[in-house]
């Protein structure tokens, strides 16, 4: 914040990005989020200190902290056509000659190599359950439409501060737009799915930018506002007000604050209650023996149990769905990644509960997901988290 206006756009956006419920939801995950979070933005900003700015000892510091986010998640090739066209623009082809560079892109390229070529990341690396391919987004602004969603109007801010960004020609804050924006572009055509969590890494420059679209607005009005009001009402009455008319306008804000952040701030994550109450629920009425079935297992360990078995399915590169090959998944759950396992499992069994959300579109195929609906009670449903509980008992009829 401190260097593309003042330390105090940088203070207000760390104070919104740990207030957003979005941030929490995915910082508390005993996941990937927050240290690819972590180690992409610390390689944005020790790459500018280093390779734009010149200073030595950040180029080191820069190619491990990029090597870090590589061994965090497969996202992090988000960072080479950003970090490389940058260089391009800035610099032309003046950045060859770096040898600390060119030693990087080696050291780099072979973190990449043991990622997608060796699955080496399967016993080093938290990535995703489905290996990351060029796919597209079938909505190409999906991102920044979650993203205004989280922020009532925050990409339309981050549009008009690209007028400050022409006007002011500062090379940080132009670092810092052209990062955020080309990452949204690079995200919508390499993340496998429209999930919110794959934007998680490029969520605090979207804050910092709105932060400071904001704080630019602001200083333009409190620059020409003083001048308007006093030539309309005359400076001696214009002075002699001029407490009670900030203190109003202070308060003409916080409607349109309370708005914009209505339901989005928060320590607690946005479908945690969803979440608890269809574990609730399953927790009252399952009976001694009955199954149970989910499609996100740490979700149901923290709020209710183990579950007896996993329900994902593995996508092909040909686009169908299969099972993954192995009986249980890497931390001991038991697959049911096909129809012809979960028949099996309701033919001995009393009865079975599955707990579903948004898992369930991303990683089943609709076959699956109509076998289920057919043969299933729905008996809870929240549609905006997606959450939802059904439950198969024998001698229902489907």
């Amino acid at each position: 914040g401190k260097d593309i206006h003042s330390e105090y756009v940088g203070i207000i956006s760390i104070l919104l990005l740990g207030l957003l419920r979005y941030e929490n939801q995915y910082a508390i995950s005993a996941r990937f989020y927050a240290s690819f979070q972590f180690f992409f933005i610390l390689t944005l900003y020790l790459f500018y200190k280093g390779f734009v700015e010149g200073v030595p000892r950040f180029k080191i510091w820069a190619i491990v902290s990029f090597i870090c986010t590589i061994f965090t998640h497969e996202l992090a090739v988000e960072l080479v056509p950003i970090l490389l066209l940058f260089l391009l623009i800035t610099k032309g082809m003046q950045w060859l000659h770096d040898k600390v560079a060119i030693i990087g892109i080696l050291f780099i390229a072979l973190a990449f190599y043991f990622v997608f070529l060796h699955n080496f990341s399967n016993e080093l690396v938290a990535t995703s359950v489905n290996k990351l391919f060029p796919a597209g987004l079938s909505n190409r602004f999906a991102f920044a439409g979650k993203m205004n969603s989280i922020i009532t109007s925050g990409f339309s801010l981050i549009l008009i501060g690209l007028i400050y960004l022409i006007t002011e020609k500062e090379n940080k804050l132009f670092f810092y737009y052209f990062s955020f924006l080309s990452g949204l572009i690079v995200l919508s055509i390499l993340a496998p799915s429209g999930s919110k969590e794959y934007m998680f890494n490029l969520f605090p420059l979207y804050v910092l930018l709105v932060i400071y679209t904001f704080a630019k607005i602001c200083s333009s009005v409190m620059r020409w506002l003083p001048r308007i009001l006093a030539e309309s009402m005359g400076r001696e009455v214009f002075e002699r007000k001029r407490t009670v008319i900030y203190v109003l306008m202070f308060l003409a804000l916080i409607p349109v604050l309370v708005n914009a952040f209505e339901k989005k701030v928060g320590f607690k994550s946005s479908h945690s209650i969803e979440r608890e109450l269809a574990h609730r629920l399953i927790e009252e009425k399952i009976a001694p023996g009955e199954i149970l079935i989910s499609t996100n297992t740490w979700v149901t360990d923290i709020y209710l149990r183990p579950p007896d078995y996993f329900l994902r399915q593995k996508k092909l590169q040909n686009g169908k769905w299969g099972e993954f090959g192995f009986e249980k998944d890497g931390y001991g759950f038991s697959m049911v990644d096909s129809i012809g396992k979960l028949e099996s499992l309701m033919k001995v069994s009393p009865g079975i509960w599955i707990y579903a959300d948004h898992k369930i579109r991303e990683f089943t195929s609709d076959e699956y997901i109509f076998f289920v609906r057919r043969n299933f009670d729905l008996v809870y449903q929240e549609k905006d988290s997606g959450v939802a509980v059904y439950y198969w008992y024998p001698g229902r009829c489907s």
